[in-house]
């Protein structure tokens, strides 16, 4: 580690002691997916006598003003710390505070989307009939496990056999129409241009009646929401998803479907398609 993260993380000092009325700030340090998993925890601090001042992504900050937990927020993408200060991180308050699965803060939602923009949208919406899903097909472009987490659009595109369906893109970074000609079809909807930060995608998931999505922040957006959602991983997924199970002990409305050999989506979506059938069609 170089001198000045080292310098940095030095300074990340509290230890979960009362604050006696000082101020502490917390830093959500990692990617926007994880400050959304891990705002669940701001409410802990509530007891402990001093002020909370939360440090978030410029991405967030609109929606994180309907999350509990804190005093004051500011939107920092350095997360620098000042010398004297005390300092925590976001991901360090499970360790903290003790936090094993079966005492997950679970309730949901613990976010929620402005209803001024839940309603634009439903009015936006409101001439399109059917089933609506709101999907996500891959994460940050730079993100080392880009490829593996990516899923072909294709694949979403053979959910349309179903007449019933309307898929409705809620993917940032590439717009849909520069990977694939499947934006053509009325039901096909790429929302890339309309969507300006996470909360026109909080209040468009509360219009849509399913959100399917790759391991991304999406999916954590819409666990945070408390909207049904399908979370589709890879054969070797992130740590948290755990392993063997379709459910998440982090978000109740979440069903986790999950490659059973390397590379293969085709038949995640197969049985997608069988689930769908099953559960909403």
């Amino acid at each position: 580690i170089d001198n000045e993260y080292a310098y940095i993380f030095r300074d990340i000092s509290w230890d979960g002691s009362d604050l006696k009325g000082e101020v502490l700030h917390v830093h959500s340090e990692q990617g926007l997916g994880d400050t959304l998993q891990f705002c669940r925890f701001l409410p802990l601090l509530k007891n402990k006598n001093g002020h909370i001042s939360f440090k978030c992504h410029p991405q967030l900050a609109d929606l994180m003003k309907s999350c509990e937990g804190y005093d004051s927020i500011s939107v920092d993408e350095t997360f620098l710390v000042e010398e004297g200060t005390l300092n925590v991180l976001l991901l360090s308050l499970p360790k903290i505070f003790k936090i094993a699965l079966n005492t997950l803060p679970n309730k949901v939602p613990y976010l929620k989307a402005d209803i001024n923009l839940v309603n634009k949208w439903k009015e936006k919406l409101s001439n399109i009939d059917g089933f609506k899903i709101g999907f996500a097909y891959e994460p940050k472009i730079d993100s080392t496990t880009h490829k593996t987490r990516s899923c072909p659009v294709k694949n979403f595109y053979e959910l349309l056999k179903n007449e019933n369906i309307t898929l409705f893109s809620l993917q940032k970074g590439t717009p849909i129409e520069k990977v694939s000609d499947f934006a053509k079809n009325s039901r096909f909807i790429d929302l890339y241009d309309e969507i300006n930060d996470f909360s026109d995608t909080a209040a468009i998931m509360e219009n849509m009646d399913l959100i399917i999505s790759i391991d991304t922040s999406v999916v954590h957006l819409a666990g945070a929401l408390g909207r049904p959602t399908w979370n589709l991983l890879h054969s070797k997924p992130d740590w948290r998803w755990l392993l063997d199970r379709i459910d998440s002990p982090w978000y109740p409305t979440m069903r986790l479907f999950r490659q059973k050999t390397k590379g293969d989506w085709n038949s995640v979506f197969e049985e997608i398609n069988k689930e769908l059938k099953n559960s909403f069609l």
